[in-house]
């Protein structure tokens, strides 16, 4: 009885040993998953708005921009597989110096940083060549931003896209430096998206 008491006494060892690594494996696992996940749940599903004051600009009612940023939105919308686009002119009162169009799409976007660059490019091919671009940081919201320059009949102008797995927005600044753009861009994106 003594001589088999040491085997079971092993074997007992071992599944304990065997539970404690699976265990420990299952949790890293689950945890390096939710890591992966975080971004995708936090970002989708999203809904993008133009509402009638965004960022402390003032929504305004021009025909010609409207129809080139409802063109715009479409295209990226196709380049994409975005389910919304919206597209709208803001200006703060009494400053149509410093026009912005913006432009948004939502959908499942598994890959923000390629639709980013497919924005930019986008844009090049659509006689609008976008320069200077760099990457910047995307704030709490995550996901991808870059920033460039370009002009418009001899007005200088900034562009900023950005991109998460919810939606794409992309941002046109007239008579503004990038810096500045930047800065607005961020809180025209917390304006603009809506997750959950």
């Amino acid at each position: 009885m003594l001589a088999g008491s040491p085997p079971t006494v092993r074997r007992r060892r071992s599944w304990i040993i065997a539970l404690s690594v699976l265990g420990m494996i299952l949790l890293a696992c689950c945890g390096g998953a939710t890591v992966v996940a975080a971004p995708f749940l936090s970002q989708y599903p999203a809904t993008v708005s133009v509402p009638a004051s965004l960022a402390g600009l003032d929504k305004l009612q021009n025909a010609r921009a409207d129809a080139l940023g409802q063109e715009v939105a479409s295209q990226l919308k196709r380049k994409t597989s975005a389910r919304s686009a919206v597209a709208g002119l803001y200006a703060a009162p009494h400053d149509e110096r410093h026009l912005v169009l913006v432009i948004g799409v939502s959908g499942f976007l598994l890959y923000p940083a390629r639709e980013v660059d497919a924005a930019l490019t986008s844009m090049g091919n659509n006689g609008l060549a976008v320069s200077n671009i760099h990457g910047y940081n995307a704030g709490s919201r995550g996901g991808v931003v870059k920033c460039g320059t370009a002009s418009i009949l001899a007005v200088a102008i900034s562009v900023c896209v950005w991109g998460d797995h919810g939606s794409v927005g992309l941002g046109i600044f007239y008579n503004r430096p990038v810096i500045d753009s930047l800065n607005l861009f961020g809180k025209i994106r917390r304006d603009m998206v809506k997750h959950g």
